[in-house]
């Protein structure tokens, strides 16, 4: 038996897990809003693993464009019959392995989206580097992964070498740090934006959270990381006329202080492929005409 055959035989019973637990509720609350976060309206998101489109249907409420696969039939059977919550997004659900991740598009996604999934792949740096190849230039990856910080990760694991039990641990190849993680995600030539561990610990999680020692006990840990790009402006600097110079403004950064009069679009470094994309980076240059953090020189 395989990973995808373990998680089709737990298919509806995972996805009903969703409704029935705390657990569950906090993966949804943590991921979704890391989803809310880094997706911009209109944009494009590939699901990777997407299981029973439960964050596929998240993203769709803001994406244009939203893409999930998994190598589990089940699942992906089970994400086809939710109702979707956006009717103008253009949403596909496909059977799909992680090896054929390059079939939809690199360079395309405006977020590649990873929940509980690359624990089990051989390689994880290959894992990662074709997962980051799918994202546009100022894109972003969001992958969680058992934490291999946590304490009961490392008894989890004892116990399964003595007994067998956990069974799912026979097809778990990854546990990585966090410091293991986020160098993997640099590699891949990722700039980290964010790190946070979730999914308390049975027994003695709440009591470790409460004692500030979460990344030790929390049992999932979720990374997000930026490709670098964004828009390349031309900046003219009121005091020194004609001239200035270049930089790269991404548009999720940068914002504060006052903008000078003087600025130019010169090229978008990775061209919108949907048209709202483009009606959202118009809206965004607006807002950089009245508001923006230290301009580059």
């Amino acid at each position: 038996m395989s990973a995808i055959d373990w998680h089709s035989n737990i298919a509806e019973s995972f996805d009903s897990g969703y409704q029935r637990s705390a657990r569950f509720a906090e993966r949804l609350r943590v991921l979704g809003a890391l989803i809310e976060q880094h997706l911009p309206d209109g944009g494009t998101f590939l699901d990777a693993g997407c299981g029973s489109g439960v964050f596929s249907l998240i993203a769709a409420r803001r994406a244009a464009h939203v893409t999930g696969f998994d190598g589990s039939a089940d699942m992906i059977a089970l994400a086809r019959a939710k109702p979707l919550p956006n009717v103008q997004a253009q949403v596909s659900f496909e059977v799909a392995e992680l090896g054929e991740i390059a079939k939809f598009g690199p360079g395309e996604y405006d977020v590649v989206f990873s929940s509980s999934v690359l624990e089990y792949v051989e390689d994880l740096r290959n894992g990662l580097n074709a997962h980051a190849a799918m994202l546009r230039s100022g894109g972003v990856l969001i992958v969680s992964m058992p934490n291999g910080d946590s304490l009961y990760r490392l008894a989890e694991r004892t116990v399964f070498e003595a007994i067998g039990r956990p069974r799912y641990l026979r097809y778990v190849r990854h546990m990585p740090r966090a410091d293991e993680l986020a160098q993997l995600v640099r590699r891949a030539g990722l700039q980290q934006l964010s790190t946070a561990t979730f999914g308390a610990a049975p027994l003695l999680g709440p009591a470790m959270r409460a004692l500030g020692m979460a990344r030790k006990s929390d049992t999932l840990t979720v990374i997000a990381a930026r490709r670098g790009g964004g828009l390349r402006l031309k900046y003219e600097p009121p005091s020194q006329g004609p001239g200035g110079g270049w930089c790269h403004i991404n548009l999720h950064e940068r914002y504060g202080g006052t903008l000078p009069k003087k600025l130019e679009f010169s090229q978008i470094s990775a061209r919108p492929r949907h048209p709202a994309q483009d009606a959202r980076i118009l809206e965004a240059y607006k807002k950089f005409e009245a508001t923006m953090k230290a301009p580059c020189t």
